[in-house]
């Protein structure tokens, strides 16, 4: 049993059986799907409708025997009647299970704890058909409930005469047509009546009546009742058979009777049919005294088979003469449908590599599709288990404004095979014709191209960037593309001025002073603060240089004093626009959901913004710290491994960071000292001006860390963990031109760690309530008796209303939210 816990409409937790509702909704599908989208057409085996609205049109295609769909035009897909109705209802899988079982009745929704019980209870017997069908059984089904009428209808029978059953066609009002057998069956509790239901394996023969009538006559193979019926008027001397259920079904059919037989057979002129006639040559080659196959004449339609050959006026001495050219063996057969699959060279013309659809070369395909897709160039990498492209996309920015970043989007089925139409020219065997003609690439190859991670040979990605940056060896990355070396792709980069290839000191000096002028409205508490901003600015540019940077947090007491529009300044540098930003989410599980897509996406910043009080959380410390990360992937039991190039952000009114963070954390502190600082005027615009010359800027920050390299990296700053590369690149050079060291913020963030406060509380309270050292040492128990005691004096001396004695000061801390 597959289910899950969800809520009923009447408020109680039922056990969804999603497999039970799944398979009781496909039976009626025909009938639901009629119900859901009146405008919808019937194509074959294939429903279609304009979308899941129902609007007119075929983007949206249903099977309504397997239960599949895809919605082309919104890219949206599933695979049962469940995924549909909850993509149609825009409710969740399990609500649309509860929905789709109220509509087939409600039955399918046990009452609470009854599932279990259910499962280990016996099955029950299934109707199975009964061979020959007694002469009692009475008058055949002659209408479907979803179909009507069958238009017409064949006989199976045995050596004997006597009836197995009927193979019914219904001829749809839309010109699609539905193929149904019918069985006369015996129920579990014993009843017998006429069912739709298939034949008992192994499924008979069409024919067998003449086949026994006949037994030293030479057998021709067709496929479809239809075209056996017209293909005895071609063999008058010979027993012409078929099988049930099509070419898919050819291993689940009795070939026993052909025993000892000469077997010709004429397939229909397509690939199914020519591999539905290999698979019985394979069957019938030990059984039989001979077995050929025809190959199909040239000039002729696609699916041609005997009852075309009627149509068009053969005879009986006609085929004959017809069959004396056309017979081969098996292997001549499948030699020439080889060589017509062969794979053509490259058109040295057009540079477009031809690929041919044939069965059995699925893995071939995609193997030769991706090769292709390589040759040419495409943009499509892969990012930890998806494969990815890089995209520009508009998403939020700081007060409710918009903009637009580059970013790694995956590549699902639908987009591949777009860019499989595109960079590739697809060919499928034309037996009418007897040539390959166009065709779009099947939907599978995009899938196993899709899914096999760990045999992809696209380049890896760390990341995509609007700016050019530094490589770990000091270098330029200005060259737009994907750069091996960093693994970063650079889309877009500004017009940039010239940079020295030595700059000097001087050289240094004068950038800083061009990125400080950006900064002189800014309210810093402290020149550290200053410092922390300038590296705000110069990190994203040249974070390609080192594997991981700390964070750059802005606090102030009181909104408006400028905390997002410094970050604005310094993605308008890396970027070309203000700030991408997320907000911090009301736990820490929702906060690193939105982390997690931010990684995936492979943004060069992130930026969380308006944090309200306390800033944590195990995934924010690895995205911060690691070169490496391996998130959780959102639905799904398995994990991303991700190289990440991030550069994270964070603001707060009167922002607090929490344990660890305080290490990871540079901390820029502002305060206007006015009542009212959104009020207060800028009077330069520090965006729009890098806005107006942003590769001045870019070149400026690149200036500053090359001058730093090219000097020889002097008065290299002390170690800090987990930030070597940043710094003793960033922090050093800007020591180096004389700024405060920005990593003096983190005793400010660490000294106002609410856990380190709540720390040094009870240690306070211990030292005064149990003493200190070896001579004032204490079991537990002693612990737990005396603050027994000391809660009973409390409790005597002082009101409930007073402060809890337990926090010196009579202060008590906020605790933080448990991690």
């Amino acid at each position: 049993m597959v289910g899950a816990s969800q809520t009923g409409r009447s408020g109680d937790i039922v056990d969804v059986e999603f497999k039970a509702i799944g398979a009781a909704a496909l039976a009626a599908y025909p009938g639901l799907l009629r119900q859901w989208f009146p405008g919808g057409r019937v194509y074959g085996h294939e429903f279609k409708v304009g979308s899941l609205q129902g609007e007119k049109g075929e983007s949206l295609s249903i099977n309504i025997t397997t239960g599949k769909w895809a919605d082309f035009a919104a890219n949206h897909q599933g695979g049962d009647p469940i995924s549909l109705y909850a993509a149609m209802t825009g409710v969740k899988q399990g609500e649309a299970a509860v929905a789709l079982a109220e509509i087939l009745g409600g039955s399918l929704l046990p009452e609470p704890r009854q599932a279990e019980a259910r499962e280990k209870a016996p099955k029950r017997q299934a109707w199975t058909p009964v061979h020959p069908v007694p002469e009692s059984a009475g008058e055949p089904l002659r209408s479907h409930r979803d179909f009507g009428k069958h238009t017409t209808s064949w006989a199976y029978r045995d050596a004997e005469g006597r009836l197995l059953g009927h193979i019914c066609r219904f001829d749809m009002p839309d010109g699609g047509k539905e193929v149904l057998p019918q069985s006369y069956c015996a129920g579990p509790d014993g009843k017998r009546a006429w069912r739709w239901m298939s034949f008992a394996k192994p499924r008979p023969l069409y024919g067998l009546e003449h086949l026994a009538a006949s037994p030293r006559a030479n057998v021709i193979i067709v496929e479809g009742e239809k075209c056996a019926d017209r293909a005895r008027q071609l063999f008058p001397q010979h027993v012409v058979v078929t099988w049930p259920s099509g070419g898919k079904a050819v291993r689940h059919a009795d070939w026993a009777p052909l025993k000892g037989r000469k077997i010709v057979i004429w397939p229909d002129a397509d690939e199914p049919g020519h591999s539905a006639a290999l698979a019985i040559a394979k069957i019938l080659t030990p059984w039989a005294s001979g077995v050929r196959l025809l190959l199909p004449p040239a000039g002729r339609k696609d699916g041609w088979d005997a009852a075309d050959a009627v149509d068009e006026g053969w005879t009986p001495e006609s085929t004959l003469a017809w069959l004396k050219t056309a017979m081969v063996t098996p292997d001549e057969f499948e030699q020439a449908a080889r060589e017509q699959q062969a794979p053509p060279p490259i058109d040295d013309q057009g540079g477009r590599r031809t690929v041919r659809i044939a069965g059995g070369r699925l893995a071939d395909m995609a193997t030769e599709a991706e090769q292709a897709l390589l040759a040419a160039s495409v943009e499509i990498y892969q990012r930890g288990m998806l494969l990815v492209r890089p995209v520009t996309e508009e998403v939020d920015a700081s007060n409710n404004r918009r903009t637009k970043t580059a970013q790694l989007k995956s590549v699902d089925d639908t987009y591949l095979r777009f860019v499989l139409c595109q960079e590739i020219t697809w060919e499928k065997y034309d037996a009418r014709r007897a040539r390959w003609v166009a065709a779009d690439p099947p939907v599978d190859v995009a899938k196993t191209i899709n899914a096999r991670f760990g045999h992809w040979q696209f380049p890896a990605v760390a990341g995509v960037i609007t700016t050019p940056t530094l490589r770990p060896d000091g270098t330029i990355l200005s060259e737009p593309g994907y750069d091996p070396e960093t693994r970063l792709i650079l889309t877009a980069p500004p017009a940039m001025p010239s940079i020295p290839p030595n700059p000097d000191l001087e050289d240094a000096d004068a950038a800083l002073l061009l990125l400080k002028s950006l900064l002189t409205e800014f309210p810093f508490v402290d020149p550290e603060s200053e410092s922390v901003a300038l590296s705000a600015l110069i990190t994203p540019v040249v974070r390609g240089a080192f594997t991981a940077a700390p964070m750059h947090a802005a606090r102030a007491p009181t909104a408006g004093t400028g905390k997002s529009y410094l970050f604005d300044t310094a993605s308008a540098i890396a970027l070309g626009q203000v700030c991408p930003v997320m907000a911090a989410g009301r736990t820490e599980e929702e906060t690193e959901k939105r982390l997690v897509a931010a990684a995936i996406a492979g943004r060069p910043i992130v930026s969380i913004d308006n944090v309200n009080g306390e800033l944590g959380g195990d995934f924010l410390c690895q995205l911060i710290e690691r070169p490496i990360v391996e998130p959780r992937v959102l639905g799904r039991s398995e994990n991303q491994r991700l190289m990440n190039r991030a550069t994270v952000f964070a603001t707060g009114n009167n922002l607090r960071l929490v344990g660890d963070m305080t290490r990871r954390v540079l901390l820029c502190s502002l305060d206007a000292r006015v009542e009212r600082p959104e009020m207060r005027p800028f009077k330069e615009n520090p965006v729009a001006a890098v806005m107006a010359s942003r590769g001045r800027y870019v070149a400026a920050a690149l200036t500053v860390i090359r001058a730093y390299i090219v000097a020889g990296r002097p008065e290299r700053a002390p170690a800090l963990a987990s930030f070597e590369g940043w710094s003793d690149t960033v922090r050093s050079a800007l020591i180096w031109l004389g700024c405060p060291d920005p990593v003096g913020s983190m005793r400010t963030a660490r000294d106002e760690d609410p856990e380190l406060q709540i720390l040094s509380a009870l240690l306070a309270a211990w030292s005064e309530s149990l003493g200190t050292g070896v001579q004032n040492g204490h079991t537990a128990a002693e612990v737990i008796a005396k603050c027994g005691e000391r809660n009973i004096i409390y409790e005597d001396a002082h009101s409930p209303t007073s402060q809890d004695w337990r926090y010196p000061d009579c202060v008590k801390p906020s605790f933080p939210s448990a991690r």
